[in-house]
């Protein structure tokens, strides 16, 4: 694995406050620090793309492997999870993000960071 695949939970909420000063210079009213203290985080992730042990360490994390239909899994729970203030985080690839960010929209939820892996061409992803 390369270090895009072994990013820590620390380098990634780095890059998601960078992510929140982009969005409240935006004058978004959601902060990426208030998603992450609203409620819990759950990451989805391709089954295929092991999620790194170092990055759920610390938050009270549900870690889901996306086998099958994102919509699907959306409507049989992930929604609320996300509606009651929990941050979303993704190891995807592009067309999954794309779907989960469709159906985030829906709850004025928004893409706050977003990292590609150049190698594998799956992404590291926030939604709060």
């Amino acid at each position: 694995m390369n270090d895009f695949l072994n990013c820590s939970r620390r380098d990634f909420l780095q890059l998601a406050g960078a992510g929140a000063v982009g969005a409240a210079a935006a004058g978004s009213a959601t902060t990426v620090s208030a998603a992450l203290s609203a409620g819990p985080a759950v990451v989805v992730h391709d089954p295929d793309f092991a999620v790194p042990p170092d990055f759920t360490a610390g938050l009270a994390t549900t870690v889901v492997a996306l086998n099958g239909d994102p919509v699907r899994l959306w409507r049989d729970g992930l929604k609320s999870q996300v509606a009651s203030g929990g941050a979303l985080y993704g190891l995807t690839l592009w067309a999954d993000l794309l779907i989960f960010q469709g159906l985030a929209t829906e709850l004025r939820r928004h893409v706050r960071v977003v990292r590609q892996d150049a190698q594998t061409g799956r992404f590291a992803w926030m939604i709060a």
